[in-house]
């Protein structure tokens, strides 16, 4: 695992690891700035000054021993490091909501999650379960409307999602988009966001078994492909049949599942789709515009 300075004109780094590397460099008296999970020169900076005070090289490269030193505890793992990479590709963050572009009714989250299948509803009546307080406080005015709804059929939900999505369905109502962010910002919230985005992960890992595939970034594909794609088991017998039983290296098996998850992919989005794949099996690629290299993500 590496967390470090992207290649000139690469995204670098961002998302809730380097925000919590951000709050231990101002802890331990090193400026990174606002702590605002964007990895930048501040913490470039800050970082550099922690390791020259510590006798290290200033590499500015967050390690498994680094992060241990100056965090004070175990590296994050890799379902935590792959969920922020595919967080930032799913362009909603935990508190961002788009509206009916897709079918989806509403699409919010670290991961996207949905409302045509029933998984945002689901994490909503956690919070009011879990956490009225904050589900009253982040609605506001709009509880009762939400209650109302959460209790409705689902046909009935997704009337109502499509008749809060504005802009072709690229985002909604303002008013509930700052409803979702307000539930998103709160650490409550992004906890059991990502606990439901764990199921993303165990999803993945047997259809990383199907086709022998073992690397951080093999593994991460596959959560990524959960995340964002059905896999059918006729995906898989082909993808099966493309690799045969011969001594395939990883990253070729890797474009071949990259290439058969876009195939099947809904054709408006398969250009998209192809790329984010295959940024996994060459380590570095063009997602949404960016460049990305995934190792500098801490993704070997």
């Amino acid at each position: 695992m590496e967390f470090k300075q992207s290649p000139a004109g690469f995204r670098n780094v961002s998302g809730p690891i380097i925000q919590t590397l951000q709050a231990h460099l101002n802890k331990a008296g090193y400026n990174a700035g606002a702590e605002d999970g964007l990895w930048g020169p501040s913490t470039v900076k800050a970082l550099t000054a922690w390791q020259n005070a510590q006798g290290s090289a200033p590499t500015a490269v967050v390690d498994e021993q680094v992060w241990a030193a100056l965090v004070g505890t175990p590296a994050p793992d890799l379902p935590s490091r792959a969920l922020q990479l595919t967080g930032v590709w799913e362009g909603t963050g935990y508190g961002g909501a788009n509206g009916n572009f897709d079918g989806q009714g509403i699409t919010w989250g670290v991961v996207g999650f949905t409302w045509a299948n029933g998984e945002l509803q689901g994490i909503l009546n956690e919070v009011r379960a879990q956490f009225p307080a904050i589900f009253s406080a982040s609605l506001g005015a709009l509880e009762g409307e939400m209650v109302s709804v959460l209790e409705r059929p689902r046909p009935l939900q997704m009337l109502w999602a499509r008749r809060i999505s504005t802009n072709g369905g690229n985002n909604i109502d303002p008013a509930w988009a700052a409803a979702f962010k307000a539930l998103g910002d709160t650490p409550e919230v992004q906890n059991i966001e990502n606990t439901h985005a764990q199921h993303y992960w165990n999803a993945g890992l047997p259809f990383a078994a199907d086709f022998g595939l073992q690397s951080e970034a093999a593994l991460a594909l596959c959560f990524d492909i959960a995340v964002q794609n059905r896999v059918t088991d006729d995906m898989i017998a082909e993808i099966q049949q493309r690799i045969g039983d011969g001594g395939m290296s990883e990253p070729d098996k890797m474009q071949i599942v990259a290439h058969v998850v876009a195939d099947h992919a809904n054709p408006t989005y398969y250009n998209d789709v192809l790329k984010r794949k295959l940024t996994f099996a060459t380590s570095q690629g063009s997602v949404h515009g960016d460049l990305f290299d995934i190792g500098c993500w801490g993704i070997g």
